[in-house]
């Protein structure tokens, strides 16, 4: 075996690892704009609620998920199930979420906001795929042609 065959074999070993893990994981989207939002305080509150009930997850800080607007994000995994997002998460929701979903099985769908998996899947019924999400309000990007309108030339 050559050297990038054993590195690719690592990385899947440790991608099936991360992904289809024996325990939870627990995403929280620790990037610029979600440290800004809070996200600190959300992994403070993931890991305490965890500690309380004695329950083993995986707590991964992330960066950036992608629309800043919706920070902090908290995405909970159950193993062998899609990965579940949560929007504009603070402290006490973190609380709730985690105890809900890994307690009880709840996944709480009024809170959620998306999901990353394919559809079909009892634990996201009524809880919308992630990607479609649209953004905050429309978005307007001027036209090159009007950024530079040409001067006047004065002559001497």
């Amino acid at each position: 075996m050559n050297n990038f065959t054993e590195l690719q074999a690592k990385a899947k070993r440790s991608w099936n690892g991360l992904v289809a893990g024996p325990v939870p994981a627990i995403y929280v989207g620790a990037g610029t704009c979600g440290l800004a939002a809070g996200a600190l305080d959300v992994l403070q509150a993931v890991k305490e609620v965890l500690a309380a009930h004695r329950l083993e997850a995986r707590v991964v800080p992330v960066g950036c998920i992608g629309p800043c607007y919706l920070e902090p994000l908290l995405d909970v995994q159950l193993p062998g199930r899609p990965r579940i997002s949560y929007a504009g998460v603070d402290p006490p929701r973190a609380r709730r979420i985690v105890e809900s979903l890994l307690v009880r099985g709840d996944p709480l769908p009024e809170l959620a906001c998306g999901h990353f998996g394919a559809n079909g899947d009892s634990l996201t019924a009524g809880i919308p795929l992630f990607f479609p999400l649209r953004p905050a309000r429309p978005t307007r990007r001027p036209c090159p042609r009007h950024r530079h309108r040409p001067r006047r030339r004065l002559r001497w």
